[in-house]
C-alpha cells in the first residue's frame, strides 16, 4: 500500500543507472548492490545514515518534502 507522500524511488540495476543522464540531487534503489542512492553531482553515494557522507534519513526526508510542495 502506497500513502501520500511516500518516496518511492526508481529501481535500477548499477547498468540502468550509469545509462541515465547526470542530474545532481537524483535518488535511485540500486538492485545490484541493494542500497539506497543519490547522484551528488560528481559521484552516486550510498545512503549509509551514520555519518560517513552517505545519504541520511534527514537528506531523504527533506528531499521527499521539497519534491512534494
Amino acid at each position: 500500500m502506497k500513502n501520500l507522500g511516500d518516496l518511492i524511488p526508481p529501481k535500477l540495476t548499477t547498468a540502468e543507472r550509469d545509462a541515465l543522464p547526470a542530474v545532481t540531487g537524483r535518488i535511485i534503489y540500486n538492485t545490484t548492490t541493494n542500497k539506497l542512492q543519490s547522484y551528488n553531482g560528481i559521484t552516486w553515494i550510498d545512503a549509509s545514515g551514520t555519518g560517513g557522507g552517505g545519504l541520511t534519513f534527514a537528506d531523504v526526508w527533506a528531499i521527499n518534502t521539497l519534491m512534494n510542495c
